[in-house]
């Protein structure tokens, strides 16, 4: 059987089609859509690592304010954080005109990665004496709070005289390494609506 030009032109042709077609196929759909996939992940990617460098930006950041906030305040051993808070009752009292009577720390317990210490004290004075004293505490620039306080009588009724007894509390970071690391920020333990 011969073909004609023509036939034989047809045949070549949808050879050449059909050959391009199973060209298309084979190599060319599975490349467009690998490189479709792979445009898709670098776009992932780059939207991840736009986020991871957000995250770590804010992390340095929120280092950077963390160190600020707490600088020499928190202490890393019981006799320097002991130390810190006892000079500065021992100062603040004397501004504020609060005659202290006595001072005592107890050892305290773990707490979110801190170890606490409670001081004992207790005082004579009057009602902005003591209002004073208390102020001064509550803006400290250390890690220290009022847990409980009682306020007395002193002397002669009428006459602005009270005693007072108190506890307050601070805390010191646990270098221990077998302790639980502390919290991301001393804040969350020492913030105004619990210290």
């Amino acid at each position: 059987m011969t073909l004609s030009k023509r036939e034989r032109n047809i045949a070549v042709a949808t050879a050449v089609v059909i050959g391009l077609i199973g060209l298309y196929q084979i190599i060319l759909s599975p490349l467009l859509t690998s490189r479709a996939d792979a445009i898709d992940r670098l776009v992932k990617s780059e939207r991840d690592l736009g986020m991871a460098n957000l995250t770590i930006n804010a992390s340095r950041r929120l280092a950077t304010d963390f160190a600020k906030i707490s600088g020499p305040a928190i202490k890393r051993e019981a006799p320097e954080a002991e130390g810190q808070v006892l000079n500065s009752i021992t100062q603040w009292a004397r501004e504020s005109g609060l005659t202290l009577s006595s001072v005592k720390a107890e050892p305290g317990e773990k707490e979110k990665g801190y170890q606490k210490i409670t001081f004992r004290a207790a005082g004579t004075g009057g009602m902005l004496a003591i209002s004073q004293f208390l102020f001064r505490i509550e803006t400290a620039s250390i890690p220290v709070r009022v847990a409980d306080i009682v306020i007395n009588t002193h002397g002669k009724e009428g006459v602005d005289e009270l005693e007072v007894r108190m506890s307050i509390t601070t805390i010191y970071a646990v270098t221990d390494e077998k302790a639980p690391k502390p919290p991301g920020m001393a804040s969350a333990f020492y913030g105004r609506e619990n210290y």
